[in-house]
This record gives C-alpha cells, structure tokens and sequence, in this order.
C-alpha cells in the first residue's frame, strides 16, 4: 500500500479556538491575521469557516467546526466493510472467490447501493471510482490492511462435479464405510494408504529476467518450449511411514532408460 507524505498538518486546530476565531472576525473585533496569529488556526480554513456562517442563514448557530480526521473519510462503516469481508470468505468457500479486480466493482456497486459518496479525485474534479466503475487500488489495499483475515491467494483448478461431491453427506458415508471395514478386517495402522499425486513438466519453470524496457517479447532458451506432463505420487499410511515417490510416465510401454540419470 502506497503510503503519501502529508503535504500539511490537517485537522491541527482546536474546535472551540475556530468558532471563537468566527465570531471575532464576523463582529470585526480582529482581523483574520490577528485571529489567526491569536487563536492558532489555518488562515484558509479560518476564511472557509466564515464563509460557511455567512451562507448560512442561521449564521453560527449551523456551523460545525469539526477538525478533520480519518474517520470523517472513511466510505464504510465498519459493520458494513465487515459484510463484505463475510461475503469474500463465503464467496472463496463456495469455490467461487473474488479477484481484486471483481471485489473493486462489486464495492462500487456497494457503494451505491448504500448511496455513499465516492472519492473525488486529487488532481481535478474527475471521480475515479464513477468514471472506472471499481474501486480504487488504494482503497483496496487499505482494506486488506484492514482486514489481515483475507489474503490473495492462487486458487487451485477443481472441477463442479468434485465440489458438489465434497458435501457432509458423502464424508459421513466415506467414513461409516471405513469404520465398516476396520471393525471387520481389524486394519492395523501401516495397512491404511493415503496416496496424492501431483504433475511434474519436463521443461524447466523459467524465473523473471532483467531486459529492455518496451521489448514486445522476451526469450529464454528451454529444452523444449512444450513439456510431457509426469505424474508423481507420494503414499503414506496411518502410523507416518512413507514409500519412495514413484512416477507415472505417459507411454504404454515402459522401457528402463526413463529412470536413467
């Protein structure tokens, strides 16, 4: 998260000083220098606070000198970030997560829907979240700050049919089958296997290199630029006692050179 310098203490100036500072100007018994240098506020906010009274048709009476702070910015109330914090997990659980580009628009349609006042711009009176339709990058990476809970995460490829497969109903199965078993077979521990595999490319996993800037492509030299995808597994039963990792190579034949070197 980008962190910027403040350019000028805001906020720096006691409430109660202000309105006196107000009055004193607007009963011209000093002068904006003087309430300045007397009551120790901002020069400019003291000429926008007493503009302010003077719009006002109630004068002083409607005039709220409240120091600005953080708070005051914040777009959500903590109640509602919390919702979208919810909806996130919820989202990633159901295997359908967000990514930060997805939660950036769903939180501009929150913003309206909650009719909340989008951030201007510093630079002009653009509005960058009405004008991109998301959020900005800035507030996004505060929320996560926020929000230690929640992290980017690189989701793994599960297809619809094991998602719904993996339900309370077909473990508790899973399990009464096994229980099953184990009370009629009397399984010992070093009997039961639980075996994963995971995929091995033969072409090596190229790492970031230094070139110009704006080159269009960048190569690096591999033995192949398309691999043969090698199917590793690891077997390791109940008691914690594991077998060599064996590989599963894509040949109908098996020849003894392919475990040489």
């Amino acid at each position: 998260m980008r962190h910027r310098k403040a350019a000028a203490l805001k906020g720096d100036w006691d409430p109660n000083n202000m309105i006196q500072a107000v009055e004193n100007v607007l009963n011209k018994t000093l002068s904006e220098r003087k309430a300045v240098e007397i009551f120790g506020v901002k020069r400019s906010t003291l000429k926008r606070r007493i503009k302010e009274a003077q719009l006002s048709q109630n004068g002083l009476n409607k005039l709220q000198c409240v120091p600005y702070s953080n708070s005051s910015m914040k777009i959500f109330s903590v109640t509602e970030e919390q919702e979208l914090v919810q909806y996130c997990l919820v989202s990633a659980k159901m295997g359908y997560g967000l990514s930060p580009i997805k939660l950036r628009a769903l939180t501009f349609e929150y913003a309206l829907k909650l009719e909340k006042k989008c951030p201007h711009s510093r630079r002009g009176s653009a509005k960058p979240w009405e004008t991109n339709k998301h959020a900005g990058v800035d507030w996004f990476r505060a929320f996560l700050s926020r929000h230690p809970e929640l992290v980017i995460r690189k989701p793994e490829a599960t297809s619809i049919g094991r998602m719904s497969a993996f339900n309370k109903y077909n473990v508790n199965l899973f399990y009464n089958n096994l229980q099953s078993l184990l009370i009629k077979y009397k399984f010992s521990p070093n009997d039961i296997w639980n075996v994963d595999e995971t995929g091995v490319t033969t072409v090596q996993v190229l790492e970031h290199v230094l070139a110009k800037r704006g080159e269009k492509q960048v190569a690096s030299v591999t033995s192949a630029e398309r691999g043969i995808l090698v199917t590793m597994c690891n077997a390791v039963n109940a008691s914690g006692s594991s077998i060599t990792p064996f590989y599963i190579f894509p040949r109908v034949h098996f020849k003894d050179f392919f475990l040489r070197n």
